[in-house]
């Protein structure tokens, strides 16, 4: 079926192949179009993830902050202490000394006023710092889904073009395949031309040999005088054969059909041919025989003489017509040596042809492993975008647990608030214990002994604000810990932020790559059809120069069956000349 295609559904074929070319282009076009849109996503995701970072490093500096102030308060505590040991040895004075007793006690409750104020600075740090962390956590959550609706739609629009990419391989396959087909059509019938000018040219080399011989015994027929007076007729005869014969020549340029009906009875024509060669011979060596015997006669005539005179004059006439039909023979032998250069020509192109359509094939074999490297690189980035993802999760869990741990903290802080608030009525109780004191002291001195015991619950209550300092300072230390272990986390999150930014990158540079081996894939299709066009073109002429080819070979044909023709006409006047030898025989 595909040999029986008209060149209109072939030229059809090729259109139709030129649209999908462009085709070919806007779906490249498109695929450039997204990935434009992927990377403006990507650099937005970036800024995004520079903004965060920018948020984490003010966290940092806020909670480098919040590690300077507890260090000066801790500092303030310290100075607590030794202002509590002051107040200690002026309570110890206080038997003595009351009015110094109630300027420290003054003292004390503005440094307790500092602390409070201080705590209340605290807890409002604090609740910023909650919020700001609510925001990074929204913003972490935006920025999740985000990457997983711009991973799915790359996974879709990878999806499409590896789809789009295979229907064009099966397309071009099935081009190449139709191609090759006809090719070796082509290729097939060019063999069978090339075989049957073959068998004309060694056809026309056994007849050039025959002519030869034919010669050889017309130059030994020159002697026969009788023969030389009817020649002339028969060179009158020849000649407008021959114009004939080039009249027929040109009508037998338009007969190439009727060659191959004619092909099949040519060796019988050939054989009756040599048939009747060897017949003119035997008529030949018989004529020579009677010549002989008939010369000895001829000698005593003089009237032969004269004839014979008249006869040399004609023979040079004919030695004239002679070689201007071998000049017609040259002439042809010319045409044969072009046709067989021309054939050589068409070998050339054919083999020229199939070197191409090997080199196409190649280059087929190297596009399919181009495809299969591609689709490689394609799922290596796959496992690494999933790789990406498993990453993203982990993280994701870290975040979460590092949430919990300052969800933790807030509540070891909760916790410390309130101890600090029982701290608190416990100083007002004792400043109500003071206040007492004041009013019953210059009166009694019993209050005294009460308030020594007093001063002694208060340091106990001062032994455990210690312990409960020494306490706060370990969990101080613990949270220190947390929050280097979050640096240290943080730094690694950045290390693979780093490397998932390079790797990215070397997929970015890959998609590049890949595109610029389609651009050149369609650029090297484009000049393949081009070539196919040219070799198309080339095909035209090697028939058109068959087809002329078949001319030739009819008009030799034709030349063949003419001279046929002249050699019966040769026969029957050389049974003409017998009956006239018989006559003069008998004369």
């Amino acid at each position: 079926m595909r040999s029986q295609l008209t060149p209109e559904r072939r030229s059809n074929g090729f259109k139709y192949s030129s649209g999908q070319g462009s085709n070919l282009y806007n779906s490249e076009y498109r695929t450039g179009e997204y990935i434009d849109k992927l990377f403006s996503e990507c650099t937005q995701l970036k800024n995004k993830l520079e903004d965060t970072e920018l948020s984490n490093s003010k966290i940092t500096l806020e909670n480098k902050n919040l590690i300077d102030r507890l260090k000066s308060s801790e500092n303030q505590i310290q100075n607590l202490k030794f202002e509590l040991d002051k107040t200690s040895s002026t309570i110890k004075g206080i038997t003595t000394e009351n009015r110094c007793t109630i300027e420290d006690f003054y003292n004390l409750k503005q440094t307790c006023i500092s602390i409070e104020s201080k705590n209340v600075i605290l807890q409002n740090e604090i609740n910023r710092i909650r919020t700001e962390l609510q925001k990074v956590i929204q913003q972490k959550t935006i920025l999740e889904n985000q990457l997983s609706s711009t991973n799915k739609e790359i996974r879709d629009e990878d999806r499409k073009t590896i789809l789009e990419y295979q229907d064009k391989l099966q397309y071009l396959d099935n081009e190449l395949k139709q191609n090759q087909d006809k090719l070796r059509l082509t290729i097939k019938e060019n063999q069978s031309f090339s075989e049957t000018i073959r068998e004309k040219n060694e056809e026309i080399r056994a007849r050039d040999i025959n002519r030869k011989s034919l010669e050889k015994e017309i130059r030994e027929l020159r002697g026969v005088v009788e023969k030389y007076e009817n020649a002339q007729d028969e060179i009158k005869k020849l000649k407008d054969m021959i114009e004939d014969f080039s009249i027929e020549v040109k009508i037998t340029k338009q007969e190439n059909e009727d060659i191959k009906s004619a092909i099949k009875y040519k060796d019988e024509d050939i054989r009756q041919y040599r048939n009747y060669l060897e017949q003119a011979n035997k008529d030949m060596e018989s004529a020579k025989k009677c010549y002989e015997d008939e010369r000895a006669k001829i000698d005593s005539y003089s009237i032969s003489l004269r004839n014979m005179s008249f006869l040399e004059d004609q023979n040079q006439q004919m030695k004239l017509q002679i070689e201007n039909f071998q000049s017609h023979e040259r002439q042809i032998l010319e045409e044969n040596d072009q046709l067989r250069l021309l054939l050589q020509k068409s070998e050339e192109k054919l083999s020229l042809v199939l070197r191409q359509i090997e080199s196409i094939q190649n280059q087929k074999l190297i596009l399919e492993a181009e495809n299969a490297k591609f689709q490689k690189n394609f799922s290596e980035i796959l496992s690494q975008n999933n790789n990406k993802n498993m990453e993203l999760t982990k993280s994701e869990t870290k975040l979460q647990q590092l949430s919990l741990e300052i969800d933790d903290l807030h509540v070891k802080l909760r916790k410390s608030n309130d101890e600090i608030y029982s701290v608190k009525k416990e100083l007002k109780n004792c400043q109500g214990a003071f206040e007492a004191e004041k009013m019953f002291g210059l009166r009694q001195n019993d209050q005294i002994v009460q308030l020594k015991d007093y001063i002694n619950e208060l340091e106990s209550y001062k032994n455990e604000a210690m312990d409960k300092i020494e306490n706060y300072k370990i969990n101080d230390y613990d949270k220190d810990m947390i929050i280097r272990k979050m640096h240290e986390e943080m730094n690694s999150l950045r290390k693979q932020l780093g490397v998932n930014e390079k790797i990215f990158g070397e997929g970015v540079l890959e998609k590049d790559n890949v595109i610029k081996v389609l651009e050149n894939t369609r650029f090297e299709l484009s000049r393949r059809n081009d070539e196919i066009l040219n070799l198309k073109g080339s095909l035209k002429i090697c028939m058109v120069e068959i087809e002329e080819y078949k001319k030739r070979t009819g008009e030799l044909q034709e030349s063949e069956g003419n001279l046929k023709r002249m050699w019966r006409d040769a026969e029957i006047e050389r049974s003409r000349l017998e009956e006239i030898n018989r006559a003069m025989k008998f004369r």
